[in-house]
């Protein structure tokens, strides 16, 4: 696989922020995540740079809720997660937003007021009804691994506690309810650690995995059978996947990434393994890593496998949709989502409640935004879409058409910056970083 030059990504990306903006926090539309347990078929939900899109019908259709309705505004990148009982997380930078009611309302969970920083990650557990995890950490405040047993009414911090770390990426293994693999780091200087728990993160063993090039370790994912097998990623130059047969006490180089930076990584129900560059290189393994096959060439940013085959993050520049799904193994995708396709708030929602009163009123802007209506004083006609709680119009779906040259367009840009945005990722974490106090030492359990 050869590496793939950004410069063209970057002049092309600068190009696009010239143009008017596209939000109102300035943000051109981008899709950044998706969630899709197999154990819930039917709900799909997608992090953005513009709030929360959800659909609770495989895809048939899909409805918003506004930052506003969450609990934040403004440049944030939000972590979603949701459990079989219907509940859904999403991250905030100082909180989290709780709801079980299909997004309609939101509160954030008890315990967590004062822990500081951002919250970085969040994770239903694949097979312990009610449980989730969620990681926090900055540069100063009580970040820790956190749990909730009770549906994410609530969290307390884990024996896995800092003062000055950024703890990033949880895995919980499907072979194993109790064991639990977190990745952390330091910037300065760059150290990074993969964190073991045995029992449910009651007690940890921290093993330090730095190289010359770690600027942030994340823990990728682990075995669907193997509990002690466990990837991460050690983000600097290289970008590797990294693996371990040994529950993190050891690892080695899984995959180099093709000499372009990591995109995104996923684990299939069938343990099946799917890694991505950001230059458009697929790779899978059948064997918990160990070797890697080339597989299709769909430029992605995010990956989630789930009920309804391996969804991805595409490059609407080249794919003209920005979640699409892959049933042949990554080989190809189908467009799943379009910009155009956000029916507007999710309409269940009833008046008085954050989603229907706070996103109503953002709405008539936020659809020009994604392409749905680019003349704000023309509705269409009532025939010719279906018209959403808000008194909108909703520009019809075309057949083999996904939203048009409009939203064609914003997708393109969404989905080249979205590219940049990750090219940048580490070294923007670096720098925010800065003044760091050094790593006082590893302790186990906890950190």
């Amino acid at each position: 696989m050869t590496p793939r030059a950004p410069a063209a990504a970057l002049v092309l990306a600068a190009a696009l922020l010239a143009a008017p903006a596209a939000h109102a926090n300035g943000r051109v539309p981008m899709i950044l995540s998706v969630e899709a347990r197999p154990d819930v078929p039917d709900t799909i939900l997608l992090g953005s740079t513009f709030g929360l899109v959800a659909s609770t019908d495989r895809g048939a259709s899909w409805g918003w809720v506004c930052e506003a309705a969450l609990g934040y505004m403004g440049i944030f990148d939000p972590h979603v997660a949701s459990a079989a009982s219907g509940t859904w997380l999403v991250t905030l930078f100082a909180s989290m937003a709780r709801s079980a009611d299909g997004g309609c309302t939101w509160t954030p969970p008890a315990g967590i007021d004062g822990a500081g920083g951002s919250w970085r990650a969040v994770a239903a557990h694949p097979t312990v009804p009610g449980t989730f995890y969620a990681a926090n950490g900055g540069d100063s405040g009580a970040f820790a691994l956190w749990v909730s047993t009770d549906d994410g009414l609530s969290f307390a911090p884990t024996t896995l506690a800092s003062t000055a770390q950024y703890y990033d990426g949880i895995a919980v293994s499907p072979a194993d309810p109790a064991r639990l693999y977190v990745g952390s780091w330091y910037p300065t200087p760059p150290q990074g650690f993969v964190h073991a728990s045995d029992d449910g993160g009651a007690t940890w063993t921290t093993t330090e995995h730095t190289t010359a090039t770690t600027t942030r370790l994340r823990v990728l994912g682990t075995s669907a059978t193997d509990p002690d097998v466990v990837l991460w990623l050690n983000d600097g130059m290289t970008n590797g996947i990294w693996r371990s047969d040994d529950g993190g006490l050891t690892g080695a180089l899984s995959w180099d990434g093709g000499g372009v930076r990591f995109a995104a990584f996923a684990v299939g129900a069938d343990g099946t393994m799917y890694a991505a560059n950001l230059g458009g290189d697929f790779v899978t393994s059948t064997d918990d890593g160990l070797t890697w096959t080339p597989a299709g060439t769909t430029p992605v940013s995010c990956l989630e496998a789930g009920a309804g085959g391996l969804y991805g993050c595409t490059n609407a520049i080249s794919t003209g949709f920005p979640v699409g799904t892959s049933s042949d193994g990554a080989l190809t995708f189908a467009g799943l989502y379009a910009f155009a396709d956000t029916g507007g708030p999710i309409g269940t929602c009833a008046p008085g409640t954050p989603t229907r009163d706070l996103c109503d009123a953002l709405w008539p802007a936020q659809r020009i935004a994604l392409g749905i209506d680019t003349d704000a004083g023309v509705e269409a006609d009532a025939g010719d879409g279906a018209r959403g709680h808000c008194g909108c119009a909703i520009a019809p779906r075309v057949s083999g058409a996904r939203g048009g040259p409009a939203a064609s367009a914003w997708a393109g840009a969404a989905a080249l910056l979205l590219t940049l945005a990750a090219l940048l990722r580490s070294t923007y974490a670096t720098r925010i970083t800065r003044g760091k106090p050094p790593h006082p030492g590893v302790r186990s359990p906890g950190n």
